[in-house]
């Protein structure tokens, strides 16, 4: 399922998935079982629209109520907290060369031709 960039945050999260020495779990159950080693259940579930109890179940494999939407909530806070040892290298990397970082825009424009 391809991200898409709802912010500049989310945009240097992906840029920073370039750096990682080993790809992130795939499955759901595994992308909560990692999340859930760094922070509480009470702390996770707010930031995933989730009760508590659901995550426990979605680690125990029962991922029938988790939505799409929840997934991919899941798969934003792995990209966001994957190795942070290896994130912080490259961001005193770029702060050593001088703290510049190339930015990339797409833009589409649609002309607007008014109505005689």
């Amino acid at each position: 399922m391809p991200l898409l960039n709802a912010s500049v945050a989310h945009a240097l999260d992906l840029a920073d998935a370039r750096h990682w020495t080993r790809q992130p779990p795939k499955r759901p159950a595994t992308r909560l079982r990692h999340l859930l080693r760094q922070t509480s259940p009470s702390a996770l579930a707010p930031r995933l629209f989730a009760y508590p109890h659901a995550l426990t179940r979605w680690v125990e494999g029962e991922i029938g109520d988790l939505t799409s939407a929840q997934a991919t909530l899941i798969e934003r806070e792995i990209y966001r907290t994957w190795q942070p040892d290896v994130r912080r290298r490259a961001h005193q990397q770029i702060l050593d060369h001088g703290g510049c970082v190339t930015a990339e825009l797409h833009a589409r424009f649609r002309l607007h031709h008014p109505q005689r």
